[in-house]
């Protein structure tokens, strides 16, 4: 039977003192530690006795717990074996600021003895390295020997992950782990092999392959919500078969999949995609693999940083060729609020507001507006409690910097009425429970009535003009039914001026934003009960059809006014809680 014995200094002086006698068993003694430093320590033995038989292996054992055993860190020597002092310099796991205990052993396969127990403070040990791995690949339940130094002999000693998933340690040297990889793996591709031991990490310079379906590369690397990137894969066969089961993830949302082929995915990014670097994920055949690289999403909106700033409520403001002006509404100072008449026009060159001079007329906000001979027109608003009804008309010439007053609006102005213009003439109308819409002769100086609006759903319709059509729609009653129809205004059709174009797809809401960029009309923002929307939706005015874009990713705010400048829509503050002073004028760039 084999024997442990822990042979103490006493009998080791008895042993000595009995030179006749020859001892059976092998005999070790502990040494001190020397060369404590921050790579290791030195461990020291001496052999005292061989015993009968031949010595198997020697070494030291060495760990947290006062007595060492063949579980804890350890260093197995063998070959020539001689009586005597031996050392050997341990350069793996010993923490640093920490106590451990150590002591020597020395076997004949027969029978273990064991050096007194030695305890010394560690100053650390060398981080451990791995130089190799075999086999390259696997799937679950794999046997993975990970080669390199410094790792603990112990089983406990090392954490071993293959990425996210941690394996189990079989065995264990200083030089060598062999590991098992767990029995329920939901991933492919490539992964960094990690070792941790004493506190200190290993990473694999090369990855070990998961198998099964992999991405290879794809293209574009740079993109935006709802644009196309075509995924190249590679060990997919089966993926063309389960396309419906496939899942491909871009930007933290599901891309929706236009073509799945056997070796690659072509997929359309979600709009609302978060902008930022991105690994592409794909989960097919109920594993996930992810790309290597990243992929870019931008973002069509950005801040321009315009001084002064011009935090306004309810702002007018009209676009003469590409010069923007801007003004009149309420303006916010800390808690308290003040209804302005001043206007400004945007340089655009040095990013400031540049004053121009004050509109004759009362103070007022939510006063639309429209452009007609390289002349904007204001007219209409309300004070903020509405005590005062503004019929006033007046037309600011650039040229002259000077303000005219037109003809008043024919009958008794409203809240929220809109304004725009179309060929030779202005409109505006509609509004807070007003149906009606007028139209105004800049050579009459005159206004006459057009066909009301088709529906009761006046109050916060937008409407913007694209060639010879304005776009109006989705506003709601007095009785607070909120309203997803969009029409067209045609001055010149034959019969009714009004038709319906199209639904709006997103949640129904009043005091929306409209523009129209190359063909497409945007609409977002707006209110319904205590909702801001920040989404964006844009409808394909040719084709008919909607998608959604990139949410508004700075402060909501409500009825902002909307310039189309060089292909861009650039928006001036509007009514928002908490508004950044840096978010005053945004840009939205569609290409």
């Amino acid at each position: 039977m084999k024997r442990i014995l822990i042979i103490f200094l006493a009998v080791i002086a008895l042993a000595q003192c009995r030179k006749a006698e020859v001892l059976e068993f092998p005999l070790i003694q502990t040494g001190e530690v020397s060369d404590i430093s921050e790579n290791g320590a030195t461990f020291t033995a001496k052999i005292i006795n061989l015993g009968a038989l031949q010595v198997e292996s020697y070494g030291f054992l060495w760990g947290l717990k006062a007595n060492p055993d063949e579980e804890s860190s350890n260093l197995f020597l063998a070959g020539n074996v001689e009586k005597g002092v031996f050392s050997a310099n341990i350069t793996n796991d010993l923490i640093q600021d920490t106590t451990y205990f150590v002591r020597a052993f020395i076997t004949d396969g027969n029978t273990t003895t064991f050096g007194k127990t030695v305890s010394f403070r560690s100053r650390g040990s060398m981080v451990p390295v791995i130089t190799d791995f075999h086999p390259k690949s696997g799937v679950e339940n794999t046997v993975v020997v990970i080669k390199g130094d410094h790792f603990s002999g112990s089983l406990t000693g090392n954490m071993v992950h293959f990425g996210m998933y941690p394996a189990k340690v079989e065995k264990a040297s200083k030089t060598e782990l062999e590991v098992v990889l767990p029995g329920a793996i939901n991933v492919t591709g490539y992964f960094d092999i990690q070792v941790e031991t004493a506190k200190q990490l290993a990473k694999s310079t090369e990855k070990f392959l998961f198998e099964g379906c992999i991405i290879s590369s794809f293209y574009p690397n740079e993109v935006r919500g709802n644009e196309e990137v075509k995924i190249f894969l590679e060990l997919c066969p089966t993926v063309g078969n389960d396309q419906h089961s496939t899942v491909v993830n871009i930007g933290g949302l599901n891309a929706q999949i236009l073509e799945v082929n056997v070796d690659n995915i072509l997929v359309k990014v979600n709009f609302n995609a978060q902008p930022g670097r991105h690994i592409i994920s794909i989960t097919t055949n109920g594993k996930i693999t992810h790309s290597l690289d990243s992929i870019l999403i931008t973002s069509p909106w950005s801040k321009l940083s315009v001084t002064p700033e011009l935090n306004r409520r309810n702002l007018s403001g009209f676009q003469i060729g590409n010069d923007i002006f801007v003004g009149l509404g309420t303006e916010r100072s800390g808690s308290a609020t003040e209804l302005k008449k001043d206007f400004y026009r945007l340089n655009q060159e040095q990013n400031t507001w540049e004053t121009i001079e004050d509109i004759p007329s009362p103070v007022r906000e939510t006063s639309p507006s429209f452009v007609l001979n390289g002349k904007g027109y204001i007219c209409l608003g309300i004070n903020a409690d509405q005590s005062m009804l503004n019929r006033y008309t007046y037309a600011y010439d650039p040229l002259t910097g000077s303000w005219s007053q037109r003809a008043d609006f024919p009958i008794a102005t409203r809240s929220h009425a809109v304004g725009f213009a179309i060929g030779n003439h202005g409109y505006a109308g509609l509004g807070y429970q007003k149906r009606d819409l007028w139209q105004y002769n800049p050579n009459a100086d005159s206004w006459i009535i057009m066909d009301n609006y088709p529906n009761y759903n006046t109050d916060g319709v937008f409407a913007v003009a694209h060639g010879d059509k304005a776009y109006v729609g989705m506003g709601k009653a007095l009785t607070y039914s909120h309203d997803l129809d969009i029409y067209t205004f045609n001055p010149n059709a034959i019969g009714n001026n009004w038709s319906l174009l199209t639904t709006f797809p997103g949640q129904s809401r009043y005091l929306a934003t409209a523009f129209v960029i190359d063909n497409h009309l945007y609409v977002g923002f707006g209110v319904k009960g205590s909702t801001v929307f920040s989404d964006f939706w844009r409808y394909d005015i040719t084709n008919d059809s909607w998608e959604g874009i990139l949410n508004f990713p700075y402060t909501p705010r409500v009825k902002p006014q909307v310039f189309v400048v060089d292909g861009k829509a650039l928006f001036v503050s509007g009514d928002a809680a908490n508004m950044g002073e840096d978010e005053t004028v945004v840009i939205y760039d569609p290409n």
